[in-house]
């Protein structure tokens, strides 16, 4: 080597060696043979990564379609959609959204051809109950006396069950339900059972189930692919970092989502539905386009109807949302009599049509706040156009109101917030209610959890 460098060299010297220019230009041609070598091997590897995609894809729905898979329907499903989600993950300039696009349609049409004639098997969800034919009307008339209110026991039995501490329905006997209604007084006892549905000013109030209503019974799943960071041990304060917004989880929201019987406060509802959204709406997320039509406002903003608030403060406290460019308005509501609740009111505006969940099924406090969330929504639209934004949204008739389920599905006197929250991510996802069960809340209080305590430490 030490000869290599000292012996003189006879003849010219190489242009390489000379000129800067050639160097360079001979580093150039050797980095784009490399690129293009590159190029061919990711090429080569999104193709396997599609092909890979569409087969599994396809033993998926061919599998779901086969009706001797009903007993593992449930676990077909739950792989069903962890591939969706590496859909969007997976999409690159040389594997295009177009291709796994045409995957999927591929592995339903399979699935259709070979087994055309059996019916389909999907995993159920308690809640997808058939609607009840009967309608629940207040009458617009003098008051009824108590003694003369006629009684459906079903009906009547769910609603005058405290709201966050249900009992079994054979608790309460036909005097107490009588008893019931006279404390109540007159106005708050006239539930009459009419065939035609009721007229509250410009909305009616449907208490049957839409046959279009979907139910997400997926969501601890979503929740479970999803990236939760490197995990802290710490009890500090966590903050949700929203453009120029902070959330921050103190230790008290932190030990009431580690206790599993801890009532959800405001905090908890406003910022984990604010965090649900942020995570379904970001790109890689397989909903994120139905989490990019929806705004969520505040758990405090419909109180602003009962004190008459200026159009200035409810234009303040609401624009931030830019709920004037959305088509789907979730509205978190907290009751606060006969005893604290958490309900929720989901809004179509261009449809002119409001989807209500209790977790509880209550009928009849709805009467009253279907009144005060059109009002809301009145408001929303005048301040929305009067700072020059367009929304031209009809408030003055043709609105309705109809529950997503009318089978209560919480029993304990705590989850409700949960419940909530679970119907606020199904919304976000895509559906109109939450499908989860009871037994699932849990798992979703831990999941959420797990969830928040990955946010970074609140400085």
């Amino acid at each position: 080597m030490e000869d290599v460098w000292i012996t003189p060299v006879t003849g010219d010297i190489p242009r390489w060696l000379e000129d800067v220019d050639v160097r360079e230009g001979i580093r150039a041609v050797q980095k784009l043979d490399r690129c293009q070598e590159e190029q061919r091997r990711l090429g080569m590897e999104a193709d396997n990564l599609c092909r890979w995609f569409g087969r599994e894809l396809q033993a998926m729905e061919v599998a779901l379609a086969n009706p001797c898979n009903v007993s593992i329907a449930t676990l077909l499903q739950q792989r069903k959609v962890h591939l969706l989600h590496l859909k969007p993950r997976w999409t690159n300039p040389l594997a295009s959204l177009a291709r796994f696009d045409s995957h999927v349609r591929n592995a339903t049409h399979l699935a259709t051809t070979i087994h055309s004639g059996a019916p389909r098997v999907t995993p159920t969800s308690q809640h997808a109950t058939p609607p009840i034919a009967t309608t629940i009307t207040h009458a617009p008339n003098p008051p009824v006396e108590p003694d003369n209110v006629p009684l459906s026991d079903e009906l009547e039995a769910a609603d005058l069950l405290d709201e966050d501490h249900m009992q079994p329905r054979s608790c309460l006997s036909s005097d107490e339900v009588v008893f019931a209604d006279l404390l109540l007084g007159p106005e708050e006892a006239d539930e009459t059972i009419f065939e035609q549905p009721i007229l509250a000013s410009n909305i009616e109030l449907c208490m049957t189930v839409p046959d279009f209503v979907t139910y997400d019974s997926m969501l601890t799943s979503a929740l479970s692919f999803q990236y939760m960071g490197e995990v802290s041990t710490s009890h500090a304060s966590r903050a949700l970092h929203l453009g120029k917004h902070v959330i921050t989880f103190d230790a008290r929201e932190l030990g009431i989502f580690r206790e599993p019987t801890a009532r959800l406060n405001d905090v908890c509802i406003n910022g984990v539905a604010a965090y649900l959204r942020a995570k379904f709406a970001h790109p890689t997320n397989e909903a994120s386009r139905s989490a990019e039509r929806c705004a969520i406002f505040s758990t405090h903003d419909l109180r602003m109807v009962h004190y008459n608030a200026s159009d200035e403060e409810i234009w303040r406290r609401t624009s931030a949302t830019m709920y004037w460019l959305h088509d789907v308005w979730i509205l978190p509501i907290h009751r606060r009599s006969p005893s604290e609740h958490w309900v929720l009111c989901v809004i179509y505006p261009e449809q002119r049509r409001l989807l209500l969940f209790d977790s509880l099924a209550q009928s009849r406090p709805w009467r009253h706040e279907v009144k005060e969330i059109m009002q809301f929504i009145t408001r929303l639209v005048l301040a929305a156009n009067r700072n020059f934004k367009h929304l031209p949204i009809i408030v003055e008739e043709g609105w309705t109101a109809q529950p997503v389920t009318v089978q209560p599905c919480q029993t304990n006197g705590y989850d409700c917030g949960l419940w909530v929250l679970a119907t606020i991510a199904a919304v976000l996802r895509g559906y109109h209610a939450t499908g989860c069960s009871e037994a699932q809340m849990e798992s979703l209080r831990q999941l959420i959890y797990q969830h928040i305590i990955g946010l970074p430490l609140y400085r």
